[in-house]
């Protein structure tokens, strides 16, 4: 670990006042929470490792001309600060990685594999579109030290304080670690997801639907059961309030036998009357293979540019899952909430712990399912509706970050019995 990395670390964990000066340029508190430390990749050069942070923080290239083995890699990295087409450029969290016990802050060890449907390992370690890890890197860094590892054999859990891992529903044949255990439940409606619960009976479950979970599982006693939202941060959202290019945008991937409704919604507002413009787009969300920077595939439009195709319409929709017993809080409300469009908005049990409320953040899709008479009626309206659309950015501004990031920390220290100080950000 390099001399910078190390001394970023000390003064990001141990909340030491004031700024962190790097060569007479200060860097604040709130820059590193916002877009993260020193990166541990440039470790052999101190040169490049400086600079390319000095970008990030900055946004802007600041490149110090030097000769060295990583000075290509880090030119590239400092010159696309700034650059809306690489947003997810713009932060680097992975100066979280080690648990040192110097630090007044939890160590936690996750179990993120190759395999399996979640594939978390390479995810982590990837800067792409896929915003749930973008901002779970940031949750982390925030919160604890962390190591990532792929199987838990010859592990000292005498170094950790908790220990955090993903039920995807299928057999971890491990046994139950001597910490606290934070299980992230996230689709539970395909796999064995009781009998992980049964086998490990963590003190916590996170989850971005809490009703649908215990409504469906039995929890073991003792559990937590914490709301996680599951949203792209003000980070990468660009509410658009003015000028619209569509007048109705259906969103949300058609890949699985559950989204019906969906299929359903589209042949709905197909036969809408032609003076009405209705858009599409039903990329699947996360698109973990996509790495950024210009394309002509319009389609592939994720972070930002995906809130400012979301935002391009006046009003934006999309439907649930045909289950009934799962109807899930999605990423998407979220995004749509952010974008600066009218927001037609699914149901969900646990849409409630977003304090929103319908006809003032958002207009209930019961309101106009399968009736296009009072669908157009809205569409022809918009003026009438726009102030919808400006209460739900204005919630997006004020909640969406504190529910990522403080509630995550709350969290934490409640699974750690509030043993270390929270993270100090200003």
């Amino acid at each position: 670990m390099s001399e910078l990395l190390e001394n970023a670390r000390w003064f990001w964990y141990q909340n030491v006042p004031g700024v962190f000066d790097l060569d007479g340029k200060a860097i604040t508190r709130a820059e590193i929470q916002t877009y993260g430390g020193p990166d541990p990749a440039l470790d052999d050069c101190v040169i490049c490792q400086r600079s390319e942070w000095l970008s990030r923080v900055r946004q802007r290239d600041m490149f110090e001309l030097h000769e060295c083995s990583l000075a290509v890699e880090c030119k590239k990295q400092c010159r696309v600060q700034g650059d809306e087409d690489w947003v997810h450029r713009h932060q680097n969290f992975w100066f979280s990685g080690g648990c040192d016990e110097e630090l007044s802050t939890p160590r936690c060890l996750c179990l993120f594999r190759s395999d399996g449907k979640a594939r978390l390992y390479p995810r982590y370690f990837s800067r792409t579109g896929d915003s749930w890890m973008a901002v779970l890197r940031r949750q982390l860094a925030q919160t604890c030290q962390v190591d990532v590892v792929q199987s838990v054999d010859s592990v000292d859990w005498s170094k950790y304080d908790l220990f955090l891992f993903m039920n995807t529903g299928d057999d971890l044949a491990f046994k139950r670690p001597p910490v606290p255990i934070l299980m992230y439940v996230h689709d539970c409606w395909i796999g064995a997801f009781q009998k992980v619960i049964d086998r490990f009976m963590p003190e916590c479950i996170f989850t971005p639907n809490p009703t649908m979970l215990t409504s469906n599982y039995k929890i073991n006693d003792g559990a937590g059961v914490f709301f996680y939202p599951v949203a792209p941060s003000m980070f990468f959202s660009r509410p658009n309030l003015g000028e619209k290019q569509i007048g109705l945008l259906a969103a949300g991937s058609l890949n699985s036998h559950l989204y019906e409704p969906r299929r359903q919604l589209d042949k709905q507002l197909k036969q809408l009357p032609g003076k009405f413009t209705v858009g599409f787009t039903h990329t699947h969300g996360a698109q973990r293979n996509w790495r950024g920077g210009r394309t002509q595939d319009k389609e592939l439009r994720f972070l930002n540019r995906w809130s400012e195709r979301l935002g391009s319409a006046k009003f934006v929709t999309f439907a649930s899952f045909s289950d009934k017993r799962f109807q899930p809080v999605f990423m998407k409300h979220y995004e749509c909430l952010a974008s600066g469009a009218v927001p037609i908005l699914p149901d969900s049990p646990d849409l409630f712990r977003l304090g929103i409320k319908p006809m003032v953040h958002y207009i209930p899709l019961a309101k106009v399912w399968g009736d296009n008479k009072a669908l157009a009626s809205i569409l022809l309206h918009y003026e009438d509706y726009r102030l919808i659309a400006v209460n739900a950015v204005q919630w997006a501004r004020v909640n969406m970050d504190r529910m990522l990031f403080d509630g995550f920390e709350d969290m934490i220290q409640e699974v750690t019995g509030n043993r270390y100080p929270r993270r100090v950000i200003e």
